[in-house]
């Protein structure tokens, strides 16, 4: 099975803390897990920052 999560940021606020530690437990479980951000905060190599032209158009 194959994940992709989307958040603002990585690990800045409690709803981003708790889909990064969901991302982390379903690596641990063997699942392929990305997540997408607008704002990356860690080093992780499976978060990824979202580049496209809707993330340029302002605020969420």
């Amino acid at each position: 099975m194959k994940v992709v999560a989307l958040n603002e940021t990585d690990i800045r606020g409690g709803a981003a803390r708790a889909s990064y530690r969901l991302h982390q437990g379903l690596q641990s479980l063997g699942v392929e897990s990305q997540l997408l951000v607008r704002e990356k905060l860690t080093q992780d190599p499976t978060v990824t920052v979202l580049r496209s032209p809707w993330t340029k158009l302002g605020p969420r």
